[in-house]
């Protein structure tokens, strides 16, 4: 089943699909958002989400769905039969103006024609140097403009950047931390087993989606790393004013700074993009650039900027990176080409 589907699926479908990451739609709409900003062009984009999803679903419709897919026709009927004496609702969405507007309405009304419906109040619309002011609405209400959203666990904002982003990681991190301060403190654990258990429970955390972020500034990197120093002085049980160097702690704890380690994150996620078909739209966003034209100065820097930058001191591009990647299959190992820790990008 889960064969015959993929191959149908379109490629902005990543959910529950193999080799479609977390990253890989969180780096293209940074990108999308970021690349705009620079050639100081329009942006519009609109979070739509859904109302009780999985049970307004016209089941009719997916099960005709499925047969269209190809799945065996015993395999539909195990499904429909788990569903039998349920019932749902078919709701039907309105008509819009504009651009944005005429593709929020077609959504609306594709969604509606299988028993989906747009949540008003938590669809929202972000916008960047918009020609149009006009506000968006659907079904006679007034979409809410904001200035960042929260996607997918991650925070895109009309700039691209990755502050809060950032901050709420540490935060997440911080609570995940706190919720284990009984293995912190036990006197029966041995180091090895505390800080195996801190990358596990509170390093996943606090790095979900660090690839992708903008470290350029250094108080961005120094934010985590104070962050990761303070959890581990406690896992170590080093309290002030006893010092110890960042080296030392590594050292101890088997621990890459956190800059290299974002970094190796990084150039793993551009290795597994780089190996995607050429038509997928997280490879081809890697080298997207929207109409329009560049403020004069010094450009601001974005996550395609950090990665160029890195490529330019191994002395590569974009055509070199995709035949070492492709390398991958026939046994080379994409972490030796890896970039040399160092002051990364362009600063503001």
């Amino acid at each position: 089943m889960k064969g015959a589907v993929d191959a149908q699926l379109y490629d902005q479908q990543t959910k529950f699909r193999k080799d479609r990451l977390y990253t890989d739609k969180m780096a293209t709409l940074r990108i999308i958002v970021e690349q705009p900003v620079e050639w100081t062009s329009s942006l519009y984009i609109n979070f739509i989400d859904y109302e009780k999803t999985f049970d307004s679903v016209d089941r009719r419709k997916l099960w005709k769905l499925l047969r269209h897919y190809v799945v065996p026709e015993k395999i539909v009927n195990i499904i429909r039969n788990s569903y039998d004496g349920l019932q749902c609702e078919v709701m039907h969405g309105g008509q819009m103006a504009d651009a944005l507007q005429i593709k929020t309405a077609s959504i609306s009304a594709v969604s509606a024609s299988v028993g989906l419906s747009i949540h008003k109040g938590k669809t929202k619309v972000l916008k960047f140097k918009a020609e149009n002011s006009n506000p968006i609405t659907l079904d006679g209400e007034t979409l809410e403009d904001v200035e960042s959203f929260t996607h997918l666990g991650g925070i895109i904002d009309e700039q691209g950047k990755s502050n809060a982003n950032v901050k709420e990681r540490i935060g997440k991190g911080r609570a995940a931390f706190l919720q284990l301060k009984n293995i912190w403190n036990s006197k029966q654990l041995s180091t090895n087993i505390k800080v195996r258990i801190f990358n596990t429970n509170v390093n996943a955390v606090l790095l979900y989606g660090a690839g992708i972020w903008r470290t350029t500034t250094t108080n961005t990197i120094k934010k985590v790393q104070v962050f990761i120093n303070g959890c581990l002085r406690r896992t170590l049980n080093v309290h002030w004013p006893d010092t110890i160097s960042d080296s030392l702690f590594c050292e101890r704890t088997n621990q890459l700074p956190a800059e290299e380690e974002i970094r190796k994150r990084r150039w793993k996620w551009i290795g597994h993009t780089l190996r995607k078909s050429s038509n997928c739209i997280t490879r081809q966003a890697l080298t997207w650039n929207p109409e329009g034209k560049r403020k004069r100065g010094r450009p601001k820097n974005t996550l395609r900027r950090e990665i160029e930058a890195d490529m330019e001191r191994m002395n590569n591009n974009w055509k070199k990176l995709e035949k070492i990647a492709q390398d991958r299959l026939v046994g080379e190992c994409w972490a030796a080409y890896t970039p040399p820790l160092g002051v990364t990008g362009v600063s503001k």
